[in-house]
C-alpha cells in the first residue's frame, strides 16, 4: 500500500487573497502530497506556530500589524528552528534585503509576483 507523503507549512500574511492564494497553489505544487497548511495573520502567531509544531517550510510576509516577517525569522532562528523559509516582500530596501540574507535558510521573493514566480520559487526551495 503506498502511503501519501504529508508536507506541511505555515503561512504568515496579512492579506487574505494571498493568505487564500498560497492555500490553494501549495497543493498543486505538491501534487501527490498530503499539504498542510496553517495560517496566521502576523509575525508573532508564526513564532508561536514554528515553536510548537515541525513544519517543511515556513512562508512569511514582511509588513505585517502584531509583528513583520523579519524579526518573526530571526525570533524562530533565536530558537534553534532552521526550517526553510520564504520571505516575500514589496518594499525591499538594502538594509532589509541586507538583514534577511543574514538569516539562515531563508529565501527571498519579491512582490508582486505572479503564479509561475511562486511556484518555481517554492520548487527551488522545496525541490
Amino acid at each position: 500500500m503506498n502511503e501519501i507523503k504529508e508536507v506541511r507549512f505555515a503561512h504568515a500574511e496579512d492579506e487574505a487573497p494571498i493568505r487564500s492564494l498560497i492555500e490553494t497553489m501549495l497543493p498543486r505544487i505538491f501534487k501527490g502530497y498530503n499539504v498542510k497548511l496553517d495560517q496566521a495573520d502576523n509575525g508573532l502567531t508564526l513564532v508561536r506556530l514554528a515553536s510548537e509544531n515541525q513544519y517543511d517550510g515556513l512562508i512569511t510576509d514582511n509588513n505585517m500589524e502584531g509583528g513583520d516577517g523579519v524579526d518573526a525569522l530571526e525570533q524562530i532562528r533565536s530558537l534553534g528552528i532552521n526550517t526553510p523559509a520564504l520571505f516575500t516582500s514589496g518594499r525591499v530596501d538594502q538594509d532589509l534585503r541586507d538583514r534577511v540574507m543574514r538569516i539562515s535558510n531563508v529565501y527571498m521573493l519579491n512582490k508582486p509576483f505572479d503564479l509561475l514566480d511562486l511556484s518555481n520559487k517554492i520548487k527551488e526551495v522545496w525541490p
